[in-house]
């Protein structure tokens, strides 16, 4: 839902200062009863209109799209539509760097309290300039952060391409903004860096769940085009850094645009998103305990549901044998031998329902089936792919040797492979590289991976 435009209006004459202004950074939190949810928002203003989006780390859930943003005088309201019927509204008076307010969710009501971000950094102090942007892929508007290094000249660029999933422009995952870290990094070193909200996310507008990989494609190769027309951009020199999904689409763009500069390949998959997701579901399960011949029928069922999904059958017959299964692990846990309430097979239920409608949405289909190694085989440019040792996303073995045998069969020469041992998918120093430990790691990168990256751009861009 769009403000209206008369308020639009108010605003624009009411806003006398940054201080009583929506618009900027904030974090705080909201609560119903003693339960609270830390949350972050951050409202810009494009076109005389306010634009904001919230981020709830605890639920995973970033660049959420807030609507029927306003503000008028000091009483401030966003909203943000959770499903049909179901629209959490945030009623607040701001004064000077904080809002407190009403929150409400269908029959819950509660409070909320925001304070306003204060970015200690001296802009003068930075070595590269911050600048929102957007740019236009076919008919939808992907708006991103571009950072460009001081001084004068045309700098070699990068553009940072997430893995799969609803991901905003820093790539944040428990709190580690991911190429927020690696932006600052590469740009404080000579090197500028693009970064963009995906599909629907954040400040981008179009839909996540009727996009596939391809389309994501189509996103950087016009991310690509934005950074030709730069002034302040070496056009010779822009290369691509694809996160996981991410490394495929930079694979795909750079099999299909000649200047691209470089490539690199950060945990990318190397076969069939039906070898990762299996391998991803083994990994899992050989992580809890579970007889093997439950391990063996549980990773059989997977099997036969992803080939399904590749097919495109119907999944609604595999309902009943995900619920007895997941009904019989939970008997083997509880020992009480107490009967399991109905309530909780119906949570289970809807769980199951949602899990089936999102695989057989378009990019699960197309990702199961899509064979990496078809654009891979295409790739003339220099190319860096690195892995981490502990990674139980992209596994390491799985997918070196496929990678290897592609960028060989495109007569690739230029191609370096570097594995941190004790990294984990993020490029974090792990301990079992187990997604569970993500939130409690520390939020930055393993050391050397950065410098390694920011050494091996300058070089291949001399």
């Amino acid at each position: 839902m769009k403000p209206l435009s008369l308020i639009i209006i108010i605003l624009l004459s009411t806003i006398e200062s940054y201080c009583n202004s929506l618009i900027g950074d904030w974090e705080g939190e909201f609560k119903v009863s003693a339960t609270g949810l830390t949350m972050r928002a951050k409202f810009n203003e494009r076109e005389n209109k306010i634009i904001g989006y919230l981020d709830i780390p605890q639920q995973q859930a970033y660049g959420l799209r807030l609507s029927n943003v306003w503000q008028v005088d000091n009483v401030i309201n966003f909203e943000l539509i959770v499903g049909e019927g179901n629209i959490a509204k945030f009623n607040g008076i701001i004064e000077g760097d904080s809002i407190r307010g009403k929150f409400t969710q269908m029959a819950f009501e509660g409070t909320f309290y925001l304070k306003r971000i204060i970015k200690n950094i001296n802009p003068d102090d930075m070595l590269y300039t911050e600048k929102e942007v957007t740019f236009n892929s076919g008919n939808i508007t992907l708006a991103g952060t571009l950072t460009i290094p001081k001084g004068e000249g045309k700098f070699p660029a990068v553009i940072l391409i997430t893995g799969s999933g609803p991901q905003n422009r820093d790539e944040e995952v428990f709190g580690f903004k991911v190429f927020g870290v690696l932006a600052d990094h590469l740009s404080s070193n000579g090197i500028a860096v693009l970064r963009y909200d995906d599909r629907g996310i954040g400040g981008s507008a179009g839909d996540m769940d009727t996009s596939t990989t391809e389309h994501f494609a189509e996103d950087a190769l016009a991310a690509f085009k934005f950074l030709e027309k730069h002034p302040k951009i070496h056009t010779k020199k822009i290369g691509v850094l694809g996160h996981s999904e991410g490394a495929i689409v930079g694979a795909m763009l750079a099999a299909k645009q000649k200047n691209v500069a470089f490539l690199i390949y950060m945990a990318g998959p190397a076969v069939k998103g039906k070898e990762i997701i299996l391998s991803q579901v083994k990994a899992m399960i050989d992580s809890v305990e579970m007889s093997e011949s439950d391990k063996k029928s549980a990773l059989e069922l997977q099997r036969r549901i992803l080939d399904a999904v590749i097919q495109g059958k119907d999944l609604e017959p595999f309902k009943e044998e995900i619920l007895n299964f997941r009904i019989q692990q939970l008997k083997q846990y509880d020992k009480s031998g107490a009967p399991i309430k109905p309530e909780f097979i119906d949570n289970i239920k809807q769980g199951i329902d949602r899990e089936l409608y999102t695989l057989s949405g378009p990019w699960y289909k197309f990702f199961l089936s899509y064979n990496p190694q078809d654009a891979l085989k295409k790739v003339k440019c220099p190319v860096l792919a690195l892995f981490g040792g502990k990674d139980q996303q992209i596994l390491l073995d799985l997918n070196r040797a496929p990678l290897e045998n592609a960028l060989a069969k495109a007569k690739n020469k230029n191609f370096t492979i570097k594995v941190f041992p004790n990294a984990n998918h993020l490029f974090q120093l792990a301990k079992t590289g187990m997604v569970s430990e993500y939130a409690s790691l520390e939020k930055d990168f393993i050391p050397e991976f950065k410098e390694l990256i920011v050494n091996w751009i300058k070089e291949k861009t001399r």
